[in-house]
């Protein structure tokens, strides 16, 4: 099997024809991006009416979401969750919030009128749709895989879901540190 060796300390081997394989030892630098996951969801999720912060579902299955593994305890992960929300109220105000779950922990959270729609004294409630981005650092890993989920919680009106129409983007970036 051949080896690529630094200072006698192997930095990459490679078997047959297969394609070389750095060798665990070796340290990349701070900064350095380990690995990328990435999920991409078209499914209308379940109305999320709690004031809580609730992980959307599609019919009770776990659909919002990212999962990493072979992470390295003491790394961090970059989070970039893109996705097509939509609140509804039956009055003239709607307005709910994101967060994230890793795993069953919720480790970022914003207020319940975090996206909100006014519409004055109308009498046909207030709805609206958008494209909402989350990016945010976890920087409390502490297991070799997680995985991470968007919740929803409503704050005014009467639900916050996700939307089909627009395809929900799910990236995780294991960091170096």
């Amino acid at each position: 099997m051949p080896e690529i060796k630094i200072n006698n300390k192997t930095f990459a081997t490679q078997t047959g024809a297969a394609q070389p394989i750095i060798a665990n030892n070796v340290q990349f630098p701070a900064g350095h991006i380990v690995q990328t996951k990435f999920k991409s969801v078209s499914l209308l999720s379940v109305n999320v009416t709690s004031s809580t912060l609730t992980a959307f579902t599609n019919s009770s299955v776990q659909e919002y979401y990212v999962a990493i593994d072979n992470l390295t305890v003491g790394n961090a992960v970059a989070l970039h969750f893109c996705v097509a929300i939509h609140v509804e109220g039956s009055s003239s105000v709607a307005h709910g919030g994101l967060g994230i779950f890793r795993d069953t922990t919720k480790i970022y959270e914003t207020d319940t009128d975090a996206f909100q729609n006014y519409q004055g004294t109308s009498s046909s409630g207030a709805k609206f749709s958008t494209l909402a981005n989350i990016l945010f650092i976890d920087t409390n890993i502490s297991s070799t895989s997680h995985t991470y989920y968007l919740g929803g919680r409503m704050g005014t009106g009467d639900f916050i879901r996700v939307e089909a129409n627009v395809p929900s983007t799910f990236l995780a970036q294991e960091i170096q540190q």
